[in-house]
């Protein structure tokens, strides 16, 4: 089992529907410092990592890349670090007591929030492939609909044409949907990690302005959802402040991960969760969407204009800060995968 491997069974992150405002707490958060309790001792080893991106890239490309990477071992914590390039690769090596915060040090940083047109639950069915069963229609917005979720024909519905893009009986094709990303959505397979994952590369990469199907953490339960979500509205440049801290609610254990828009952030996240609970849209869930894999989806009930959010889940203060700083630091230019982690 791989380390991510092992980190991704450790970290079980629960998408079921909740109030928006248990998960993107806004006005009031207590900013606990991000260097608190976090880092764990360790031998005088060094942990090495080597990647190579997935795509030509040219000198510039590469240079933009390993800056980013430095930014984000500096905004981790992590000392005594080295990043250079090395031919077409970048060499990432810190001091083995770092080893969690460099897990994951190559992936894209990127932040999106995206409202949830239609979800579906599915789990590893007895040959192995995925079951669906329809998410349950957020409390306080209307209902996803009545029709087959998933269903990808582009057959007249209730409220369509022929050739509309229909998911679960609802038009949303005013959502910029097609019937071709219907059918995507249908048959994306979240059950299967592998196909999970390959999903995730290609969600990220995605033009923020267009919809897509993307998979969810896996639940406690084994289950996880697949999403067809709407145009990005919030991104990551939306953000003046990014910040790992230890849990604002008494008896949670859980790092999290506290949000600052600027101006013109607020207003948008104040637009469109009042929309959400006013149900201009299918559903009235909000999801955050990190390197193409959604962390939470909960449900609005209201309106929220204070200007911050936090996004919690089962994060290990390393994880939150290596999120944090990633997102902090900026997209990578180019994909990076990683090509070998040695030890010495």
């Amino acid at each position: 089992m791989t380390t991510n491997q092992r980190h991704s069974a450790r970290r079980r992150t629960r998408l079921a529907a909740v109030p928006l405002a248990v998960v993107f707490a806004l006005a009031g958060v207590a900013a606990c410092g991000s260097d608190d309790g976090d880092t764990p001792d360790g031998g005088d080893g060094r942990v090495t990592v080597v990647l190579r991106p997935t795509q030509p890239a040219g000198p510039d490309t590469l240079e933009q890349a390993r800056e980013i990477l430095r930014k984000r071992l500096e905004f981790a914590g992590v000392e005594d670090e080295s990043v250079r390039i090395d031919g077409d690769r970048i060499v990432v090596s810190a001091p083995d007591r770092y080893r969690e915060l460099l897990d994951g040090i190559g992936e894209s940083g990127r932040l999106e929030f995206r409202v949830v047109l239609a979800g579906e639950q599915v789990a590893g069915g007895p040959s192995g492939g995925p079951s669906g069963a329809p998410t349950a229609p957020a409390a306080s917005g209307p209902p996803v609909g009545t029709g087959t979720p998933g269903d990808a024909s582009g057959a007249p519905g209730a409220s369509g044409t022929p050739g509309t893009a229909i998911v679960g009986g609802a038009d949303l094709a005013p959502f910029g949907v097609t019937p071709e990303m219907t059918a995507a959505f249908s048959a994306l397979d979240c059950a299967d990690p592998a196909t999970a994952q390959s999903a995730a590369a290609t969600s990220a990469q995605a033009d923020p302005a267009e919809p897509l199907s993307a998979c969810s953490k896996e639940a406690e339960d084994g289950l996880t959802e697949r999403l067809l979500l709407g145009p990005a509205v919030i991104v990551g440049t939306d953000l003046t402040t990014v910040k790992a801290q230890a849990p604002s609610n008494p008896g949670v254990t859980s790092w999290e991960i506290l949000l600052e828009f600027g101006a013109a952030g607020t207003d948008k996240f104040a637009r469109v969760t009042g929309d959400l609970a006013n149900g201009t849209y299918p559903t009235n869930r909000f999801a955050a969407v990190v390197d193409g894999r959604v962390v939470v989806a909960p449900t609005v009930a209201t309106a929220l204009p204070g200007g911050n959010a936090v996004i919690t889940g089962d994060f290990t203060p390393p994880e939150a800060k290596r999120l944090a700083a990633s997102l902090k630091a900026g997209v990578l230019p180019v994909p990076l995968t990683v090509e070998s982690t040695s030890s010495r």
